[in-house]
């Protein structure tokens, strides 16, 4: 098992996958860049007003709608948007399906066990393969994010101050006796970009974990359409237990069963930016004394879960009999 051998594979399944990364990262590179510059478009005290009208719903955000306001939090709660997540899972349950029981569906691996290929060499470059494009997704995203908020500006407006009646706490505007003060700043200046590295790793990690369950699967099937069926329907599954268990106080338990309670972006951005003492905690609290796994759980036990998921499908894969194709 030589290393031009390893080369060789990581070559011929980057370019089987050059189609679904190139159009998953432009998408994503599109869509940051957009959203970004929407973000732009409101500024603070326009976008408070529009959150108050949802209190009731607050229940169902990662973090407080406070936090939400700032810049940071808004541009934080793009890496929980579902067309991101979208994305970002189409390569990789479409890649990592494809490792064994694509490869068996298409029979194709008959012929690619007939060379000098190992079973647990060629997995290996499967999974190498994907782990390059999750990476080439999240480094996308923090380019597009970069790119867009150094391009676009926010618009602040800077109101004369109100004028107190001597004797009284009654302050009477005078706005309509002197302009407010409009500036343009670019949005690169209203934000730290070191704050969202947690949130590109919990954007890997997650695209990891997901990685490795399909592979696992892929592993134990020879169809791949099963294996993409079964790995689409436990991500579903997943994001239900999530929003169950946020809607009902009772039901809070059940978040902690699906992995969305370990991936918290928006809620790693604003600890670190709000509370860097608190970055580091195992479990995070927020609002009404909702529980959230902290950075270092949220992403250990991604990447742990992960790594498990390819060891048990290493072990599969140099075990199981290899059907042939029909």
């Amino acid at each position: 098992m030589s290393a031009s051998t390893t080369s060789a594979l990581i070559k011929r399944n980057l370019k089987r996958g050059k189609v679904v990364f190139i159009s998953c990262t432009l998408a994503l590179f599109l869509f940051v860049t957009m959203r970004t510059w929407a973000i732009t478009l409101i500024d603070a005290s326009q976008f408070r007003e529009i959150l108050e009208n949802f209190r009731d719903f607050e229940k169902f955000a990662s973090v407080p709608f406070d936090q939400l306001i700032t810049y940071t939090g808004r541009v934080a709660a793009t890496f929980s948007e579902p067309m991101l997540l979208f994305c970002i899972l189409v390569f990789v349950i479409s890649r990592s399906s494809d490792s064994i029981s694509g490869e068996l569906a298409r029979g194709t691996m008959e012929m690619i066990m007939a060379q000098p290929v190992g079973r647990k060499q060629f997995l290996l470059a499967s999974m190498v393969t994907v782990w390059i494009g999750i990476a080439g997704i999240c480094i996308a995203c923090y380019a597009a994010l970069y790119l867009s908020a150094h391009l676009n500006h926010v618009t602040e407006v800077e109101r004369p101050p109100a004028i107190t009646v001597p004797g009284t706490e009654v302050d009477i505007p005078t706005d309509w006796l002197l302009e407010p003060k409009t500036t343009q700043v670019p949005l690169a200046d209203r934000i730290d970009f070191t704050t969202f590295a947690p949130a590109i790793i919990a954007l890997f990690s997650m695209g990891f974990f997901v990685a490795g369950f399909t592979t696992m699967l892929s592993s134990f099937d020879k169809y791949r359409w099963r294996t993409v069926g079964i790995a689409v329907g436990f991500v579903v599954l997943q994001q239900m237990i999530g929003v169950i268990a946020k809607a009902k106080p009772e039901l809070e338990f059940l978040g902690s069963f699906s992995f969305f309670w370990l991936y918290a972006p928006e809620l790693f951005v604003s600890t670190l930016a709000n509370d860097p003492d608190k970055f580091w905690d195992p479990i995070l609290r927020y609002g009404d004394g909702n529980a959230q796994a902290g950075f270092t759980l949220g992403i250990g036990l991604l990447l742990l879960l992960g790594c498990a998921f390819y060891v048990i499908a290493l072990r599969i894969v140099t075990r199981r009999d290899l059907p042939a194709p029909l």
